[in-house]
């Protein structure tokens, strides 16, 4: 699985392997392309300006979102995750059914 590697390349060690195993599913999901502009998404994630900053990013564009690096996007998603209480159905509701998460 190779988002699974790009992400666990990206991870430090304090995020749980539920996480890492769980976000590789829906980066596989939303984009394979951790740089990609689809508005209104953007990057690995496709995150919303609004999710971006609304967790201390400070994007004025979402080509500034794709920009960012896998590794910032992974601690974003970490972020959202936490902030959620370990789920990831407020912010990926369709891919998180897809990928079977909390």
């Amino acid at each position: 699985m190779n988002a699974l590697r790009t992400i666990l390349a990206t991870a430090v060690a304090a995020y749980p392997a539920v996480f890492l195993r769980e976000a590789a599913c829906i980066h596989a999901h939303e984009s394979r392309d951790w740089h990609i502009v689809n508005p209104p998404y953007a990057g690995g994630f496709q995150f919303t300006l609004h999710t971006w900053d609304e967790l201390g990013g400070h994007a004025t564009s979402l080509a500034q979102i794709a920009r960012s690096s896998p590794r910032e996007q992974t601690r974003h998603a970490w972020y959202i995750f936490t902030i959620r209480g370990g789920t990831w159905r407020h912010d990926w509701p369709a891919t998180s059914r897809i990928c079977g998460t909390r």
